[in-house]
């Protein structure tokens, strides 16, 4: 299949002031690594010395940067040189399922839409609505990374004026029910389809699954209205054996949203995870439960929510509260 033919994407928008700077930054440390001399500021010296292995891998922002604004170049110097130490247990497998002919080629300029083909015939699709942060809890590229070998047919869905997609997208559609049509156009009918969101995803998630009869829906910590608007004013349309939503139990925020979804039609479909984060996919990736998580978007058994973390990613975290000064004087 033409490489072409596997990938498309969609940026409605020229790049902002704040998008050139991180792409001259991406550009800056690849010239770097290839021993070009160029221009490159403090943020860019950083990436290029822990790429080049010159100082230890950084486990918080540079590889979270990397993962949100890397080229595919860089994305798989990451891989080659990122250690299990350096952000966890949980961060380093997910690193290390990134595979070149799976990549996002532009994820790093943050298209509006993107659909990655991976078979000529698909017959499974999965379509994603990122929430306001640009993302899937984790960056997209990772959360793909995971995706890419096991859907035929993927399509993700930015908005870039954080209207939870009320609005369409600039170019492709001027409300959300253009949105949707447009969006079943790049599915072929005889795809089994799933849907899933994080966080103000979810807004539109819950409609475009309806209108398009998703075989499964999973949303991540959904909100439920937007400008006062709920996400759904009837009956459920959707089987809710079929639906999964998931909070975490110790965020407020959650709360709040899981009181709405628990006065529909989809209360059944609520399900809670033993975290305090709003960013609850993350924490299937941090318990490792990515795989069953695509298990169950194709049709697999319940996903648990009595996850935990490994031991060597929450001993760090034990560690620095016993380090001293951390403790309380009794």
């Amino acid at each position: 299949m033409p490489e072409d033919a596997r990938y498309f994407f969609h940026k409605s928008a020229r790049l902002s002031d704040e998008e050139k700077r991180r792409l001259r930054t991406a550009i800056a440390v690849e010239c770097c690594l290839a021993g070009r001399p160029g221009e490159r500021g403090a943020l860019a010296a950083s990436l290029c010395r822990m790429l080049s292995g010159k100082s230890p891998m950084q486990g918080g922002q540079l590889v979270d940067w990397l993962l949100a604004y890397g080229t595919p170049r860089l994305l798989m110097r990451l891989k080659q040189t990122h250690s299990p130490l350096a952000g966890g247990i949980w961060l380093a497998r997910a690193i290390s399922r990134i595979e070149p002919a799976n990549l996002l080629r532009r994820e790093h300029i943050r298209p509006d839409i993107q659909r990655f083909l991976a078979s000529p015939t698909p017959r499974t699709a999965l379509v994603c609505f990122a929430g306001s942060a640009q993302k899937l809890s984790v960056p997209v590229q990772l959360f793909h990374a995971h995706a890419a070998t096991r859907f035929d047919l993927i399509v993700y869905l930015r908005d870039a004026s954080k209207q939870q997609f009320t609005q369409g997208i600039a170019g492709i559609a001027g409300d959300m029910p253009a949105l949707f049509e447009h969006v079943k156009t790049l599915i072929p009918q005889t795809c089994r389809l799933a849907v899933l969101s994080a966080s103000s995803g979810g807004y539109a998630a819950v409609r475009f699954a309806e209108s398009a009869g998703a075989d499964r829906l999973a949303m991540f910590s959904p909100s439920f209205r937007f400008k006062e608007v709920p996400a759904i004013d009837g009956p459920a349309r959707l089987r809710t054996e079929a639906v999964r939503i998931y909070y975490g139990r110790g965020n407020l925020k959650d709360a709040h949203y899981a009181a709405d979804w628990g006065s529909t039609g989809y209360a059944r479909s609520l399900r809670w995870f033993s975290t305090h984060s709003h960013g609850t996919l993350r924490h299937v990736f941090e318990c490792g439960q990515v795989d069953a998580l695509m298990d169950w978007l194709q049709g697999g058994t319940e996903l648990s929510v009595r996850m935990r973390r490994s031991l060597l990613d929450v001993l760090p975290h034990i560690a620095a509260r016993l380090r001293p000064g951390t403790l309380k004087k009794r």
